[in-house]
């Protein structure tokens, strides 16, 4: 009796902790958003979303007249989004779906990329924008992708750093007193 009592708690425990219970399904890893114009928050014509997996050109994606796109992962690879439009300065995000399990307690995984574009502007240098604005990654503990929050800040940062000086050269050089 005793015996029979630890091998069911074992088998309990072995179920729990390998995902393997009977709400386990096989799941998708979505990733949609929203390409618009930083200036006017308008959808911008001509926009692409390139989908590189492990560093090999994967798919092209045409957002639709709202800007809105979408496309499906898969588990266990590397994923660049480069965001681009004609006349714009591109942004890029990572997202590694490594460690994602086979199953999962829920029908879908899904991340929302909202992108904001710009044109370039003669005398700001754009070349920050070569690094990846995010970086996310599948996290076993909250069995989701997250974004890499100090990866994150250091970019916002660095963003805001550029975009005070875009600002100064679009509006002439000069910032006005709001008092």
């Amino acid at each position: 009796m005793r015996t029979a009592i630890t091998s069911a708690a074992v088998l309990i425990v072995a179920a729990v902790a390998f995902g393997q219970g009977s709400s386990s399904l096989p799941y998708t890893i979505t990733v949609s958003g929203r390409i618009l114009g930083e200036l006017d928050g308008d959808p911008i014509k001509g926009a692409l979303v390139i989908v590189r997996c492990n560093s090999a050109s994967e798919e092209m994606l045409v957002p639709n007249g709202r800007g809105k796109y979408t496309t499906d992962l898969r588990r266990g690879q590397r994923y660049e989004f480069t965001y681009t439009a004609p006349g714009m300065v591109a942004k890029r995000v990572l997202i590694d779906t490594h460690g994602a399990p086979p199953l999962l307690d829920v029908p879908s995984i899904s991340m929302t990329v909202d992108i904001t574009l710009f044109p370039p502007v003669e005398g700001v240098d754009p070349k920050l924008f070569l690094e990846p604005m995010g970086k996310a990654s599948y996290k076993h503990s909250v069995r989701n992708i997250v974004w890499d929050k100090a990866y994150g800040e250091e970019m916002r940062a660095k963003t805001r750093r550029y975009m005070a000086g875009y600002d100064k050269k679009v509006n002439g050089d000069f910032v006005t007193d709001q008092h």
